[in-house]
């Protein structure tokens, strides 16, 4: 465990120092995250061409399933469709920021949509002395 750091500018260095720590842990999880999906690529092949739909090492099982997806095809009717059987339920609703900000500055309104302000936090470290 880290000390709890002293004074604002402590405070500023151990939270670069655990950012840079999580930054490198991800980097080798996205690694690892990669050779996973090659090796999940192999066995679906190695699968098919077995023409299996389970395999077993000495420590674990794998299989195959057929699993329902929804593929919206045509995103107008979809729409129609959710608005005409009021079914919010059928969509996640999120507005796409770039897309509401060209509009904002181009003085339009974005009907049911607010622009609104968060504080962010920059957070970079200082050029070393020589």
């Amino acid at each position: 465990m880290m000390p709890k750091p002293r004074g604002l500018g402590g405070v500023v260095d151990s939270l670069y120092v655990l950012r840079e720590k999580r930054l490198a842990l991800n980097r080798e999880a996205d690694e690892i995250k990669e050779r996973e999906a090659k090796l999940r690529e192999q066995l679906f092949a190695l699968m098919t061409e077995a023409n299996t739909h389970a395999a077993r090492g000495a420590i674990a099982n794998a299989s195959r399933y057929p699993k329902t997806i929804a593929i919206v095809k045509d995103p107008k009717k979809f729409l129609q469709y959710v608005l005409k059987e009021d079914d919010l339920e059928l969509i996640s609703v999120s507005a796409r920021l770039e897309a509401c900000q060209e509009r904002w500055e181009s003085k339009l309104i974005v009907p049911g949509v607010v622009p609104d302000s968060i504080t962010k936090l920059s957070l970079t470290k200082l050029k070393s002395k020589k």
